[in-house]
């Protein structure tokens, strides 16, 4: 849980959520926005001009003759806002609106956290049963090398045809080939449960409860 990039990103998201909260509750206090804007305009256009959003111009008056020379201006402007009453707004549209994203973050979260449990279960079983897989592969041919030597010996004795050497062979190299195809499934079941655990190691497993 610590490691996998997609619950650590929801981790995150879930304290942006508590932080969420946080906030909207301090949506009573007064905020204080201040603004400044620079101009360059003819001489006409500057004197006297009106800006919105309350910036107040602080150029001088207007002209009472026409000048068309570029020139420099500005205007600036503070605002003060503050909401003490609501009469239930805030606590309706912020405050609750916000906690509500909270807690489905939060549901969303641990409804991610048990699945990425189970997916890391089935790997495991998967990587167990695996590896149990491939210990029977490797007996069944051991078990078919140890009949093939048997059965050359009784074909060079003469109490089998050579006939049955031949299918003898046929059966160790499916032997083989089953043992190899077990072994790729093993590692692959190996890559599964390192990503679902982002590990860059080969994760060890104990088959001891098999056997109980």
């Amino acid at each position: 849980m610590a490691n996998y990039p997609l619950l650590r990103s929801i981790g995150y998201e879930v304290q942006a959520a508590e932080r969420g909260v946080i906030a909207s509750k301090r949506t009573l206090v007064p905020s204080l926005d201040a603004a400044y804007q620079a101009n360059f305009a003819t001489y006409n256009n500057i004197i006297g001009m009106s800006s919105p959003t309350y910036l107040i111009p602080i150029s001088g008056p207007p002209s009472s003759g026409n000048n068309y020379s570029g020139v420099f201006g500005s205007s600036a402007g503070i605002v003060l806002n503050w909401q003490p009453v609501t009469f239930g707004q805030r606590g309706a549209q912020e405050v609750d609106f916000s906690k509500a994203g909270l807690q489905q973050s939060s549901a969303e979260a641990q409804n991610e956290i048990f699945q990425h449990k189970v997916r890391v279960i089935n790997a495991y079983l998967d990587l167990l049963v695996s590896n149990e897989l491939v210990k029977v592969y490797e007996n069944n041919y051991s078990r078919t090398e140890a009949n093939l030597k048997i059965i050359k010996s009784l074909v060079v004795s003469g109490i089998k045809p050579g006939v049955d050497t031949a299918m003898y062979k046929a059966e160790i190299s499916r032997a083989k080939i089953d043992l190899l195809n077990f072994q790729k499934y093993k590692d692959q079941m190996q890559i599964n449960l390192a990503q679902f655990l982002a590990s860059e190691k080969p994760v060890a497993v104990s088959t001891g409860f098999l056997c109980a």
